[in-house]
């Protein structure tokens, strides 16, 4: 088995793959000790980054508590997976599913991509269970847009029409519409056509809490 040793990576929920580009600050790094590599095919690759899988007990066995922190020599269950074009750690519960995945510096998948080329693309035997949304948006725009989702929400079931209507002619300017249907015209488009314009409005929000807070 071929080991990756002195590595750097950011965790995160395993129904998001986070680019190194948009690590944060606050995010918990994890200094590696050694960790296994396996080469796979573009296809799986995909599906290890972008859906979620559950591999099968075989594969789980081979890497089980094979990987090492250097924080006490803690031991996990994880390992990498490249496929000569990107490089992506994923981390298992026992049952096989994901817990969590990373990826890696630049400088550090390039040296990970290096090592591959002397292996030979490995079968790993998994299913897919449940494909993922492929969302082109940003981590933080994912936040902006989730805050506003529960935002609105809120004020639509306080009937709280004044803030609300303030936030909506934002975004669409003034209308005749009722408030029920402003409320379903904004959903709709901070669902399927988030924008610019909505991370203006995130901006507002969070200036207004800001003000009442006297911050």
């Amino acid at each position: 088995m071929k080991y990756i040793y002195d590595i750097l990576l950011n965790f995160q929920d395993s129904s998001r793959f986070v680019d190194f580009f948009e690590w944060d600050e606050e995010d918990t790094l994890e200094q590696v000790k050694r960790i296994p590599l396996f080469r796979v095919c573009f296809q799986d690759m995909n599906q290890f980054i972008f859906s979620n899988i559950k591999v099968e007990e075989s594969f789980l066995n081979n890497i089980l508590k094979k990987s090492i922190y250097y924080d006490k020599n803690k031991k996990f269950t994880a390992c990498l997976f490249c496929d000569l074009r990107r490089v992506v750690a994923i981390e298992f519960a026992g049952d096989g599913s994901v817990l969590a995945k990373s990826s890696l510096l630049l400088d550090e998948e390039k040296d990970v991509i290096h090592c591959c080329k002397r292996l030979k693309v490995c079968r790993v035997p998994y299913q897919v269970l449940s494909k993922g949304a492929g969302s082109f948006l940003t981590r933080k725009e994912e936040h902006c847009k989730n805050y506003l989702y529960h935002e609105i929400l809120s004020l639509y079931q306080n009937k709280d029409e004044i803030k609300f209507n303030y936030l909506y002619e934002e975004v669409f300017g003034t209308d005749n519409l009722s408030f029920s249907d402003r409320y379903q015209k904004m959903m709709d488009q901070l669902n399927f056509s988030f924008d610019k314009k909505f991370l203006r409005l995130y901006s507002i929000v969070m200036l207004s809490y800001t003000k009442r807070t006297g911050g």
